[in-house]
């Protein structure tokens, strides 16, 4: 995985607290608007949270499926374009185990945004949105 670091744009006078230590600690740039972007996205998925279950993948490194070797082989089966957007700087996930799964599925297209992290729609939602209409344009 890439190193963390954080880029920051903007004042932030938030009191300190374990919800904005988390965010500083994933999302790459640091300001009043992706603080706020963040709250509204991620807090939902927090609440749900089942942190025994990660802490669990995190104690054993069994973060992989089970078939996940096969899944370039189904992909090239099936001739299926893959289109990825990744976030360089995910502490979460990483990208690399990403590219190098996709560096053997037929046609699969790999971006990664350098400054971005696991929250791409928050650090780099130009990013995402270009990405999206080039989907669609695809899907036609």
């Amino acid at each position: 995985m890439a190193s963390h670091k954080n880029i920051i744009t903007g004042e932030m006078n938030v009191e300190k607290s374990t919800s904005f230590t988390d965010y500083v600690s994933i999302n790459v740039l640091i300001n009043p608007e992706t603080w706020r972007q963040y709250q509204h996205s991620i807090f939902p998925g927090l609440r749900s949270f089942n942190r025994p279950f990660w802490d669990e993948i995190q104690q054993t490194g069994r973060y992989a499926l089970p078939d996940e070797a096969e899944i370039p082989h189904r992909l090239n089966d099936r001739n299926v374009q893959i289109h990825t957007l990744l976030g360089h700087m995910d502490n979460v996930v990483g990208y690399e185990d990403q590219v190098k799964m996709l560096r053997y599925v037929a046609g699969s297209c790999v971006d990664v945004v350098e400054h971005a992290g696991h929250n791409l729609p928050i650090d780099a939602f130009g990013a995402v949105e270009s990405a999206w209409h080039h989907f669609k344009l695809m899907a036609g």
